[in-house]
C-alpha cells in the first residue's frame, strides 16, 4: 500500500484515527492546494470513516484475548471466491489517485 501511495513505510505505534485527523487537517488543507485534489477537507473526505476504524481496531481499548477466525465453514458451505485484501485496497486507493481525491505517488 505504500508503495501505491508512494510514502515509506513507518514503525507500528498506535494510532486514534479521530483525533489524527482533527491534528492534521490544515497538513490535507495544504495537500489539496497543493496538488489541485477534488477531495476538499479531510473531515469531508473522510466522513465517519476514523470513528469506525477506531472501533474497528479498539483504538484505546484494553488488550483482550486474541480471536481465532476461520474461513474453512464458509469453503465447505461453497463459498470459494477470495479477493486479496491487500490487492483490493492498493486498487481503491490507487483508483481515488486516479480521481484526484488522493496525491499522486511521488
Amino acid at each position: 500500500m505504500a508503495k501505491t501511495l508512494g510514502v515509506n513505510v513507518g514503525g507500528d505505534e498506535p494510532t486514534n484515527v479521530a483525533q489524527y485527523i482533527r491534528d492534521n487537517a490544515d497538513v490535507w488543507a495544504k495537500i489539496v492546494a497543493k496538488y489541485g485534489l477534488a477531495s476538499g477537507d479531510l473531515r469531508s473526505f473522510v466522513g465517519q470513516g476514523d470513528q469506525h476504524a477506531d472501533f474497528a481496531f479498539a483504538s484505546g481499548a484494553p488488550a483482550g484475548p486474541v480471536a481465532f477466525v476461520s474461513t474453512i465453514k464458509l469453503r465447505k458451505a461453497g463459498f470459494n471466491a477470495a479477493v486479496d485484501t491487500r490487492d483490493a485496497f492498493c486498487d481503491a486507493l490507487q483508483s481515488f489517485i486516479d480521481q484526484k481525491l488522493l496525491p499522486p505517488a511521488l
